[in-house]
């Protein structure tokens, strides 16, 4: 049955992840001189600057070694490590001596105070992703009436359709996504027009006040789509890491609607005296007393502070442009990430789907 294939494909994908957590177990039991020659360990470095970006703390570094990009790439999930405190981020640039962190910890040290280490993370995401899917398989009930659906043998239900810039083939498609099916599959060779269908068939599910979901198994993919979209005048919001956006659709993610966005003032306000908070908390203090301690801490206090409340207003904007923007879009991992997993949309989008293991 369709409940026994998700279980087993659920339990399939719980074993990769274990064989993928084990070989990382095991790198970790290594030596720290063996971690480093292998790889995935970054030290010594030397932070270069730590500001707060959005709403996340940026950390640019060096190394006096050239970095080792077999494990540290652009976009990769990292630890950072000083002293007792540790906290996980990604990786946003790379170069063959230095780099760019992002943290979205709210009590950040001052990392140029003390030896900092940089480890590696396997990337569980995709995987973590997949099991949920097929845990949610088992549990919805609306997964059977879609299996029930693709093994009707009933001609498929079609709305009339007639747009000047689509061929016939490509509006009998967007007349078969306004119909009823609960499935529709729209399939052609490269360069038939199957993502501009795509985009037609959304505006006019937008006109039709939908919610909709638009993801592939690319970044690139998905914002190609969101172009078109942009070119037909349709609101996005564009999740994901932006790192991997395009330039396009970088006004479009969260931090770009907050900094459009009525919200815009009390955030600049937030960010300067979080600014000022850390360069206090972050100042070097040459001759030590008791003043300038409590001085350090009392900024450390406010940072974190600070970091909550802007944080709060972006999740406080995102819930509001999640509510008000019909077409929400990402690759599977990054809406996995990204999205409330009680949102609920009226459609889900996929292009490239014949490439996607999420």
């Amino acid at each position: 049955s369709e409940v026994d294939f998700a279980e087993q494909l659920r339990q399939a994908v719980i074993a990769e992840k274990k064989e993928l957590n084990d070989a990382y177990e095991k790198l970790q039991r290594l030596s720290e001189s063996e971690q480093r020659k292998l790889g995935i360990l970054l030290f010594p470095v030397t932070i270069l600057s730590q500001e707060t970006v959005g709403s996340l703390s940026s950390v640019a570094f060096q190394t006096s070694y050239s970095i080792n990009e077999t494990y540290f790439r652009k976009g990769c999930a990292v630890r950072c490590v000083q002293g007792g405190w540790s906290a996980e981020g990604r990786l946003q640039e790379l170069n063959s001596t230095t780099g760019v962190f992002s943290l979205s910890d709210d009590d950040i040290p001052n990392l140029r105070d003390e030896p900092v280490k940089i480890y590696f993370l396997p990337d569980d995401k995709t995987m973590r992703c997949m099991e949920l899917g097929c845990k949610l398989m088992n549990e919805h009930a609306q997964v059977e009436s879609f299996v029930a659906f693709l093994e009707e043998k009933n001609p498929s239900n079609v709305s009339e359709f007639v747009h000047p810039k689509l061929n016939g083939q490509q509006q009998s498609a967007v007349g078969k996504v306004l119909g009823k099916d609960a499935v529709v599959l729209i399939q052609g060779p490269p360069g038939t027009g199957k993502t501009r269908t795509l985009s037609i068939a959304i505006q006019q599910l937008v006109e039709q006040g939908k919610k909709i979901i638009i993801s592939a198994p690319s970044n690139t993919a998905v914002d190609n789509l969101c172009h078109l979209l942009l070119d037909l005048s349709i609101p996005v919001l564009r999740l994901g890491n932006e790192e991997k956006m395009s330039d396009r659709v970088t006004a479009y993610t969260l931090d770009g609607y907050l900094e459009n966005g009525s919200d815009k003032k009390l955030l600049d306000h937030l960010k300067s005296s979080l600014r000022k908070a850390e360069n206090t908390a972050n100042k070097h203090i040459r001759n030590y007393t008791k003043e300038a301690g409590d001085e350090k801490r009392s900024a450390r206090k406010e940072c974190s502070t600070l970091r909550k409340e802007i944080r709060k207003v972006g999740q406080d904007a995102k819930k509001q442009l999640l509510e008000s923007i019909p077409v929400i879009a990402g690759t599977p991992v990054g809406l996995f990430n990204e999205l409330p997993k009680t949102f609920l949309t009226d459609v889900v989008v996929m292009d490239e789907a014949g490439q996607c293991l999420e």
